[in-house]
């Protein structure tokens, strides 16, 4: 058979979702979208790897696929430099980054908390963004 433990990502580009809407949403959702897409897709991501298909491959040495945040360079001079990497923390995640925001990151970033796996918090703030009639899925072309 296949070896299975081949290791691989899947880059979610995290700022560009927020730079296609910035001149489109109020100040109160500005460099919002990217964290609420980044959360559905992990919510996503965390029933594909806790599937029963998924763990029988595991346990036959199979490594799930890690998601890779890409983009966590802030683009908004106004928000915080750690903005993006603040809110990234999960298992199985890895996140890539511009030196200058490593640097930042060390200097005065926030890890408070893993990002949330439970609740609605970032299918509400994707209600927001549907209700100023942006269709969030035809911005990931």
């Amino acid at each position: 058979g296949l070896a299975l433990d081949v290791a691989s990502v899947a880059s979610v580009f995290i700022s560009r979702w927020d730079v296609k809407v910035a001149d489109k949403v109020p100040a109160e959702l500005r460099n919002r979208l990217g964290l609420a897409v980044a959360a559905q897709i992990y919510r996503a991501y965390l029933d594909v790897v806790g599937s029963a298909r998924m763990q029988r491959l595991m346990n036959r040495g199979a490594r799930p696929q890690r998601l890779l945040w890409a983009s966590t360079g802030t683009k908004d001079p106004r928000a915080s430099d750690t903005l993006y990497v603040d809110h990234l923390i999960a298992p199985l995640s890895v996140n890539t980054m511009p030196e200058k925001t490593l640097l930042a990151a060390l200097d005065h970033g926030t890890f408070d908390a893993p990002m949330a796996t439970t609740g609605d918090a970032h299918e509400r703030e994707l209600q927001r963004f549907a209700a100023l009639g942006l269709a969030v899925e035809p911005l990931g072309q």
